[in-house]
């Protein structure tokens, strides 16, 4: 196997996605903080308490 290089400036390994959408008056933030810990749990195996927005 190659052996990997260090880099004195890497590039950017991380990005912020903005999803915008207008969602119907019955879904409330309490089921928004549900789907954000879901897939926090999906993606990272864990979710960090203050990664959670709250309001």
């Amino acid at each position: 196997m190659q052996e990997r290089k260090h880099y004195s400036r890497t590039p950017i390994t991380e990005a912020l996605i903005d999803i915008q959408v207008q969602l119907p008056q019955e879904v409330k933030l309490d089921i928004l903080v549900q789907v954000y810990s879901s897939i926090c749990k999906i993606i990272y195996a864990r979710c960090l308490p203050s990664s959670i927005p709250r309001f």
